[in-house]
């Protein structure tokens, strides 16, 4: 009888913790608020933040993603050869002159020389923005050198960014407005500074 009442109270004992435990959120089964940065984010935010490659685009009133005029330039997130990061959503507030290239590509090296040109002739009025398809740090850097290239270029590891874009060929170019919307697309090396100045006049410049 004793021996009964023992192993009776021993299994009240065990199902009190039990209840506790739950209560307060603990063992495998328990699921624990997402972790927060202090300012309302959770961990898929965070990771959102950080990763590189296409990323959430931030809106513009009701206008569509894609890599097509009249819409917003899809969002990415890549680093510079020195491991600066570059989001493209943070360039807004100018117009953005964004192209696809490669160190490999002919006809890229061909109109880099102009690119750079209509850099130093537009200066701040203009971002310019190049994106290499997946090389090494070391290859971009001394790309650059070679031909005195002074604007900014990001790699894009993985080619994750240029699947996004749908590129037809290199270079391509996308001319972005202020907001970040897409009002010009070139697929092929632009030829001359008249040549360029076409594709810009369509974000004022």
């Amino acid at each position: 009888m004793r021996r009964a009442l023992r192993r009776q109270a021993w299994f009240v004992g065990v199902a009190v913790i039990s209840l506790v435990v739950v209560a307060c959120g603990g063992g495998s089964g328990g699921s624990a608020p997402p972790a927060s940065d202090g300012q309302g984010r959770d961990d898929a935010a965070l990771v959102q933040d950080l990763r590189l490659g296409p990323i959430d685009t931030p809106p513009v009133r009701d206008l569509k993603v894609g890599a097509t005029v009249g819409r917003l330039a899809p969002n990415f997130r890549l680093e510079k050869p020195d491991g600066e990061t570059v989001v493209l959503s943070d360039l807004r507030g100018k117009p953005i002159f964004l192209n696809f290239w490669a160190t490999w590509c002919g006809p890229c090296r061909f109109e880099m020389p102009e690119i750079q040109a209509m850099h130093e002739r537009l200066g701040d009025e203009l971002v310019v923005l190049a994106v290499d398809q997946d090389e090494s740090s070391g290859d971009v850097v001394n790309f650059f050198e070679e031909l005195g290239l002074t604007f900014d270029a990001v790699i894009d590891d993985g080619n994750k960014v240029s699947a996004k874009y749908r590129l037809f060929g290199l270079p391509s170019t996308y001319i972005i407005d202020a907001e970040g919307v897409v009002q010009a697309v070139k697929v092929g090396p632009f030829a001359n500074q008249d040549d360029l100045s076409k594709s810009l006049e369509k974000v004022g410049l």
